[in-house]
């Protein structure tokens, strides 16, 4: 079992953030449990173990109830005190769902980067913007109607379908980045056939940018040159897509 299914099924069933506080506390006592955590790198602190934990929980309890385990932290004179960034939150979503959904991750950062400014020095972000006239939300500037057509399509257990709205995909970061990366894996298998990875993610950007129907369009008129797909390719720490 992977780190993030261990995680998923560890914590599961936590019914109010007293709780999750315990068992976290609980689990930083075991040298087995933070071995794992050791394997990320090796010298990541309980205090970097916790905002690790807490991040991907926010896709599990929201935001407000991991915001009040970060209270009880807080006040827990033996942890140094714990806040969390949006880019934290970015970051080890894209770390967690590249690896799940199986995007190359700095395809991920640059799409960020070309849908709401995402960078490494996180100075030009604009994560709460609403797009194409209002339809698209937070940092991917995900789609909504596309969004409920993905969680249709393709459903995971612990998402209802009625949580995936307006509301969840602008403040809700990780469901956000999630989201995306389950869009961009759809255009992927859609896309399968184009053996060229470079050119087969030309297609996905071109997908997720304009929907499936408008990048077959695009592509029919042999139609690159759009700003939106040539910023993503032109990223200049993107090194390789392979």
């Amino acid at each position: 079992m992977n780190l993030l299914a261990y995680l998923k099924k560890e914590f599961s069933g936590i019914r109010n953030p007293e709780e999750l506080y315990k068992k976290i506390k609980n689990k930083l006592g075991s040298e087995e449990f933070v071995e794992l955590f050791n394997n990320l790198n090796e010298e990541i602190s309980k205090k970097s173990i916790i905002k690790y934990l807490l991040v991907f929980l926010i896709g599990m309890y929201g935001k407000d109830f991991i915001n009040k385990t970060i209270e009880l932290f807080n006040k827990d004179k033996e942890i140094v005190k714990i806040n969390i960034t949006d880019k934290e939150i970015i970051d080890i979503a894209i770390e967690n769902y590249s690896k799940k959904y199986n995007i190359n991750k700095q395809f991920l950062k640059n799409i960020l980067g070309n849908e709401t400014s995402y960078s490494n020095n996180f100075d030009k972000y604009e994560g709460n913007k609403l797009g194409d006239g209002g339809t698209s939300f937070g940092p991917g500037q995900v789609k909504l109607a596309i969004a409920k057509e993905i969680w249709v399509k393709r459903p995971e257990g612990d998402i209802n379908n009625s949580y995936v709205n307006k509301e969840n995909l602008l403040k809700d970061i990780d469901f956000n980045i999630r989201t995306m990366c389950k869009i961009l894996d759809y255009y992927n298998y859609k896309f399968s056939y184009i053996k060229d990875t470079k050119e087969r993610y030309k297609e996905i950007a071109q997908a997720y940018n304009k929907g499936y129907t408008g990048a077959k369009r695009i592509k029919k008129y042999g139609n690159y040159e759009k700003k939106s797909i040539k910023n993503i390719f032109i990223n200049k720490d993107n090194k390789n897509y392979e």
